[in-house]
């Protein structure tokens, strides 16, 4: 007979078994975070890793943590877990050799009490270690362990420590003239890392400081701007600008000019001032305009008779201006006859001779001439000269009339020229480029016409900029030369450069099944030469990445993972790698029998096992991968339905050995050729525990 009171009994039995199989689904995480995420190459630092329990996790009684390749010296390691729970604080020992294996290796003291890690309990660990030499980003893995048979930890977050021995850029962008003759600045700056910059002026102390920073009531002087920044791990970048202010005006002095009283039409005035200066000059003004620049010295021909006055003031390099001009006035008295010459050098020229004809406005004069300033001696028409140097040269001649009345002299100046020119390829296309046009900007060290030549063809006429297109992968060389206004040719400029149009291919070498229940991926790829890379998944946009890239926490549906590679020269590959995958929910049906039967599921060996499973009709081969934990120890394409384990072997470069413990093997069927990566469903999986001998 039913018994109504065992009712309240039965609903609490069933509750129980409801809340533990709850339980029991719950997965193992925890988490973890790293300081400090930023140092220097090469330093030695103090670590701290905090490693937390997820809430609905097993107890935890083992910990390690994997040291990036690069780090040494790792040591003054200590780790303290936290009460939680049932689990009270303590300090972790050493499991077996504290570092071993690339990791540090920890557990629970041992003694009475529970003293493992509780769900919600954290497990600080500090150590010390020295930075490797080489800049980039360094993950120090840990890991969790219950025992070798628990569903393993998985852990979020993000240990990573970032080398960087790179000073941020800092660049003054904008500043005052120098010199100048204002009493205050301007300065803009940008900080190539978003940190907050200093600043300071002359031997004041840096201050916290903005773009752009200005300055008023400076003193007349030389002074320092400087502005500096600091990144996260201590590297500092600075930028500085010295001027100089001045705002007293020169004063202008006249040192050569013609005499009070001359015959002489022409006039020449040497002047000076402060050093930098430039001069402004006025020939017979109305007060003190039409002010033109002029350099000393500063001559005038063909004047006419008269009082002529004649002004110059100085404008220094900040700006000032002389308010008080020099003058110098004197008189000309044309008495005789006029001198014309009539034939000579043209105003440039590259002969070092020189012939003059002239004549005078009177019958039975003669002459007096003078080269580049000489005492004028007598001469007759024509005259010439020889062997003249490089540079300005001024000839003069003066008609003597009978009654010895000395005519105004006539002048020509020339300027002779044999020096040849250079050239200089100012710029020009990238050293390695990808494109087929390439673009050249050049000049001469004086005003010249040019001749260009490309890859050894002949020279032909050109300009700057000079622009090729069409231009085939492989070594190129460009050359100017140069001729200038009076025919001398120059020495040539050459530029040479490397053209690489083409695109690297990128190859997917490994990655996900077709289908798997796995929420993580990762991929290994490579291209046909030396490249970056870039990576999307499904329908985010292309990021740099490297390979193998791994992704975590992925959706149970359909994915698509892309990977191209680019070029030193910037070449992408156009037809990215593509691999395209289904994670599966997982089937919570339970198998009748495992297609994996040999050795048995938590089957126990002494020795390297032979795998053996059930065959897949049409399967050309298959896919076998050996996990110890959750670390891929071994991945195998076998053609039978067998795999002999060796007691030694190598995966992915590292020596690896069948040491005692836990494994999980899973298996899946290959259709096709193996380079077709055509694999069907999971064919199953399986365990087996490898024991020391007896």
């Amino acid at each position: 007979m039913f018994n109504r009171r065992r009712i309240p009994l039965v609903v609490a039995v069933l509750c129980v078994l409801v809340l533990a199989s709850s339980a029991a689904a719950a997965p193992n995480t925890f988490s973890a975070a790293l300081t400090p995420t930023h140092v220097k190459p090469m330093t030695s630092a103090a670590y701290t890793l905090t490693i937390t329990n997820g809430p609905t996790s097993a107890e935890a009684d083992r910990a390690k943590v994997a040291i990036p390749a690069g780090f040494t010296g790792v040591g003054d390691v200590t780790a303290n877990a936290s009460a939680a729970l049932s689990c009270a604080a303590s300090a972790w020992e050493a499991d077996g050799t504290l570092i071993a294996n690339g990791k540090i290796n920890l557990r629970r003291p041992m003694g009475g009490g529970n003293r493992n890690l509780c769900p919600g309990a954290t497990l600080t660990v500090s150590f010390s270690a020295l930075s490797p030499s080489t800049p980039g980003s360094y993950t120090w893995t840990p890991e969790l362990i219950r025992d070798e048979e628990a569903e393993p930890f998985t852990f979020t977050g993000d240990p990573t420590v970032h080398v960087d021995g790179t000073a941020p850029t800092v660049e003054i962008a904008a500043h005052p003239n120098d010199p100048s003759n204002s009493n205050s600045a301007s300065f803009a700056f940008i900080v190539g890392e978003p940190i907050g910059p200093q600043c300071k002026l002359d031997d004041a102390a840096f201050a916290p400081c903005s773009s752009p920073v200005s300055y008023v009531s400076l003193s007349d002087g030389t002074h320092t701007f400087t502005v500096q920044a600091t990144d996260s791990a201590g590297n500092t970048g600075q930028a500085s600008f010295v001027w100089t202010i001045d705002t007293t005006a020169p004063e202008t002095t006249i040192t050569s000019g013609p005499p009070a009283h001359t015959n002489e039409t022409s006039a020449s005035f040497a002047f000076t001032s402060e050093a930098g200066s430039t001069f402004e000059c006025s020939l017979d003004a109305v007060d003190a305009g039409n002010f033109v620049p002029c350099t000393s010295p500063t001559s005038y021909t063909g004047l006419p008779g008269g009082t002529r006055t004649f002004r110059v003031r100085a404008k220094d390099a900040a700006g000032n201006t002389d308010a008080s001009p020099a003058s110098h006035a004197w008189t000309i008295d044309l008495v005789g006859a006029a001198t014309t010459i009539l034939t000579a050098p043209p105003s440039s020229t590259n002969s070092t001779s020189a012939s003059f004809t002239f004549a005078s406005s009177e019958p039975g004069t003669t002459f007096e001439c003078s080269l580049d300033g000489a005492l004028f001696t007598a001469c007759s028409s024509p005259v010439g000269y020889n062997n003249l140097s490089d540079g300005q040269h001024t000839f003069s001649v003066r008609a003597v009339d009978p009654a010895e009345n000395t005519a105004p002299e006539a002048s020509h100046t020339w300027t002779i020229d044999t020096r040849p020119p250079t050239a200089t390829v100012a710029s020009g296309p990238r050293a390695l480029s990808n494109s087929g046009s390439a673009t050249f900007a050049f000049s001469a060290d004086e005003p010249s016409s040019f001749q260009c030549s490309l890859d050894g063809g002949s020279f032909l006429p050109c300009s700057s900029p000079a622009t090729y297109a069409g231009l085939g992968d492989g070594a190129h060389t460009f050359v100017a030369r140069p001729t200038d206004a009076v025919g001398n040719p120059g020495a040539s400029a050459s530029y040479g450069w490397t053209i690489d149009a083409t695109a690297p291919q990128t190859t997917l070498a490994s990655g996900p099944a077709s289908r798997t229940t796995a929420v993580s991926a990762t991929f290994r790829f490579s291209a046909s030469e030396s490249a970056v890379f870039e990576c999307k998944l499904d329908a985010a946009a292309f990021a740099p990445c490297s390979s193998p890239k791994t992704y975590a926490r992925l959706r149970r549906s359909g994915h698509s993972f892309s990977v191209r590679a680019i070029d030193a020269a910037g070449n992408p590959d156009p037809t990215p790698a593509v691999r395209r995958w289904t994670i599966a929910a997982i089937s919570r049906k339970v198998t009748v029998a495992s297609p994996l039967f040999a050795p048995r599921a938590g089957g126990r060996v002494t020795s390297p096992p032979l795998l053996r499973w059930r065959p897949v009709a049409r399967a050309s081969y298959y896919n076998v991968q050996l996990y110890r934990g959750r670390v891929k120890v071994l991945s195998s394409w076998p053609t039978r339905t067998r795999l002999q384990v060796r007691a030694r072997w190598t995966y992915l470069g590292r020596q690896r050995r069948l040491a005692a413990g836990t494994y999980r093997w899973y298996v899946w069927p290959g259709y096709g050729r193996p380079s077709a990566l055509r694999y069907g469903r999971l064919l199953g999986q399986s365990t087996f525990i490898v024991t020391a001998r007896r």
